[in-house]
């Protein structure tokens, strides 16, 4: 199995962050899985996670939303640094 190598920061409604551990090579459904997992949430076709740069603190109005997609590898769907 290979080495979890990519450490997810999530914002959940209630403003506190959950910090998840996947492989680059997941797709994104995987970081939703576990997500949705420690929510302990049934109903996971309702929900989604939106994307956010590592050094944008607040979503502008001039920047439109990026949702992850579950069926896409994560490494193809961040911005920056090479991963």
């Amino acid at each position: 199995m290979p080495k979890p190598d990519l450490l997810c920061l999530v914002q959940l409604l209630d403003n506190t962050i959950q910090t998840f551990t996947v492989n680059k090579q997941d797709a994104g459904e995987v970081l939703l899985e576990q997500v949705c997992n420690q929510l302990g949430l049934l109903e996971r076709h309702f929900f989604s996670l939106q994307l956010r740069d590592s050094n944008t603190t607040i979503v502008t109005q001039t920047h439109s939303p990026r949702w992850l997609e579950a069926n896409k590898p994560l490494k193809k769907q961040l911005k920056g640094k090479k991963h």
